[in-house]
């Protein structure tokens, strides 16, 4: 597991201005793929993503109508509000699937679907390629079918007025590609790690080497917080 210590004394800069867009995602999966070995997310090398029974539970993911919450994401690398000096972090935060620019969970295509047999496609490439630039690993590159993340709970990033401006990327029209921000208020942010199992649980994907590359990015960390401390 990473060591996020130093995010105990780190704290969001206020939020000096506000650029608003409208928008959402959602996608498809049939097949009940969710994570039972205690990691919160499974994000597998299709793109597909899928919460554990507990998170569903715990942040209230689960589809129903308008109702319920999703996940924002968000690289610290892109956030305006995160101390340029920090650490880089993926942190998530679950928030009302209604507020709009929701990343994962936000909507199904049927009513009737369940979070746990639709897998979230539309955010799974871009969630991979934040987890490489963050952590500086390259996922599925021995073959695992899927990696799978946990949700830090213990440590939380506070905002001094409450206020997130979560960076956005454009997804569609002339601005595409484009970052812009999304206001959310009174929050609870998290990191977001990649997850490793108990020495007595054994990977079942094929991630016998992935530990490796989570212990060089664990150094990285640790050597940025002596430095910050």
């Amino acid at each position: 597991m990473f060591n996020f210590d130093f995010l105990k004394n780190t704290t969001l800069n206020k939020v000096e201005s506000d650029v608003r867009i409208t928008g959402k995602t959602g996608g498809r999966k049939a097949t009940p793929k969710v994570p039972d070995n205690g990691a919160s997310l499974r994000l597998f090398k299709d793109g597909s993503i899928y919460p554990s029974l507990e998170a569903v539970g715990k942040y209230d993911l689960e589809y129903a109508g308008n109702s319920g919450n999703g996940f924002d994401v968000i690289d610290s690398r892109v956030w305006s509000q995160y101390p340029q000096d920090a650490t880089p972090v993926l942190f998530i935060a679950a928030v009302p699937k209604k507020s709009g620019l929701v990343d994962l969970f936000a909507s199904a295509k049927e009513e009737k679907t369940s979070v746990l047999t639709q897998g979230s496609k539309t955010f799974g490439p871009e969630l991979q390629v934040m987890i490489e630039g963050v952590y500086g690993v390259q996922l599925f590159e021995n073959g695992e079918k899927y990696v799978d993340l946990v949700i830090v709970e213990d440590v939380e990033l506070p905002a001094l007025d409450g206020i997130y401006n979560v960076p956005k990327m454009i997804t569609k029209g002339e601005n595409k590609g484009q970052m812009t921000t999304k206001r959310r208020e009174n929050i609870t942010v998290n990191p977001l790690a990649l997850f490793v199992p108990n020495e007595e649980q054994q990977p079942s994907n094929g991630t016998e080497n992935f530990d490796d590359a989570n212990d060089e990015a664990l150094a990285v960390l640790e050597e940025v917080e002596e430095e910050i401390a």
